[in-house]
């Protein structure tokens, strides 16, 4: 029963943040480590094949073929590695293969993706001009263009996921392989097709590899069922993703994260302890938070002293306060608070600021909220468990909490050695506390 009062509180707190307002979306600059992304994708070409023919594969396959898309990739790198060591150049291809790479343009496209100008998008290659090819790529020279080439389109790849609401290492990631098979114009087309699917509004981000995929397969550019494995390019670079850099878990196509709060545009990514945490105080009986707005949760919003209660009310069933007395003049009847908080007095999980005073709207600290689930929790004995923080020493009101916190899995410190106890406590962060002492 004490891990379930625990629990309430913490997701008590999370349900109220309807105040303030959240901080300005970052930036792809600010959110994404461009150099492991485009080296994550380089690996994903060069395993799965999917027609990314600036990165040579197992073959050393170009792709270059008659009305081939990849022949247009194939000549922008030989045009790369001809700028780059001109002699070498011509001694592979041979001085015709040679000057035709200097003297056809690349194929340009219109603002709705269509070509204006095809280059070498019709030609046609003969066994000799693709081997000369393959072996001018295979050089120290070339292998140094494709990597130059792959950084370049890749990069622009991600940035164009970016900005059409991709969220996510492995979400985008999957995104550039869409983008390298589809082209950014049919891409357009594809990414309307996948949030139709997954009936998410155009705005809405996709967090989820799980998720994206699903809706790949939803729209039909994958052809695999919820369940099972499928041997497409799409598939394998879903799986890769997966299974071999290991940001998602799991070793098949699986179907759709069924997210309860999928009308919020703002949440952690999932997998992960942050959502979970929050679809589980959406869908409580009785629910603990619905939000700050109907499109958002609010997750980087800190939590009052009133919004704590009041989740922790709400997680413990809303029971009503033996003692009706209440002793602090800047908590009216009628508030929505005003039941919590003479319910969270009378149980010892808080009292006021002063003896007349509860200060509803003051910011709680990461001490403050993990010092009200241990005090929900009985106040257990952590004796003999050693501190990990050096800035909780002995004798703060909040060691002993931070203390049972970190060695029941409810919180582990802002750093090494570090409790972060005084920071703000944000939404998510009281939710995730909360849903972790109750699972455990």
């Amino acid at each position: 029963m004490k891990h379930r009062w625990i629990a309430l509180l913490l997701v008590l707190c999370l349900s109220l943040g309807m105040v303030g307002t959240g901080s300005a979306e970052e930036s792809f600059e600010d959110s994404v480590d461009l150099d492991l992304l485009v080296a994550a994708g380089i690996q994903m070409y060069q395993n799965v094949e999917a027609h990314y023919d600036t990165v040579m594969n197992d073959t050393g396959a170009i792709g270059m073929g008659i009305m081939a898309w990849r022949a247009v990739k194939a000549l922008e790198l030989l045009k790369r590695i001809c700028a780059a060591a001109p002699a070498l150049s011509r001694e592979k291809l041979g001085s015709a293969l040679y000057q035709e790479v200097l003297d056809t343009g690349l194929a340009v496209y219109d603002a709705n993706g269509r070509w204006i100008d095809y280059g070498w998008h019709y030609r046609l290659f003969t066994a000799d001009e693709i081997a000369a090819a393959k072996s001018l790529i295979s050089t120290d020279v070339g292998i140094a263009a494709q990597n130059a080439q792959a950084r370049a389109d890749i990069s622009v790849q991600l940035k164009n996921g970016w900005k059409r609401g991709v969220r996510g290492n492995a979400s985008l990631l999957y995104y550039s392989y869409a983008e390298n098979h589809y082209g950014a114009g049919g891409v357009k087309t594809f990414m309307t097709k996948v949030r139709a699917a997954l009936g998410l509004d155009e705005d809405a981000l996709i967090t989820s590899l799980d998720l994206f995929h699903h809706g790949v397969t939803l729209t039909g550019y994958c052809s695999e069922d919820r369940y099972a494995s499928c041997n497409c390019a799409r598939s394998r670079s879903y799986r890769f993703i997966k299974n071999v850099l290991g940001w998602e878990t799991g070793e098949t196509c699986v179907g759709a994260h069924n997210c309860p709060c999928a009308n919020f545009t703002d949440m952690p990514d999932y997998p992960s302890d942050e959502h979970s945490a929050i679809d589980w105080a959406y869908t409580h009986d009785p629910q603990i938070t619905n939000g700050v707005s109907k499109t958002k949760f609010g997750p980087a919003q800190t939590v009052t002293r009133a919004q704590a209660m009041t989740f922790l009310w709400r997680a413990a069933g809303k029971p009503t306060p033996k003692n009706a007395e209440n002793p602090f003049k800047d908590v009216a009847a009628g508030e929505y608070y005003y039941e919590a908080v003479l319910w969270a007095v009378e149980e010892g999980i808080t009292t006021g600021t002063t003896k007349t005073k509860f200060s509803p709207y003051d910011t709680c600290s990461i001490e403050q909220i993990v010092t009200f689930l241990y005090r929900f929790e009985g106040e257990p004995d952590v004796t003999g468990l050693e501190n990990p923080y050096t800035d909780a020493a002995d004798g703060f009101y909040s060691t002993a909490p931070l203390i049972w916190a970190f060695h029941n899995g409810i919180y582990k410190g802002k750093a090494a050695a570090l409790s972060g106890r005084t920071d703000p406590c944000r939404r998510d962060q009281v939710v995730t506390f909360l849903w972790r002492d109750m699972k455990g």
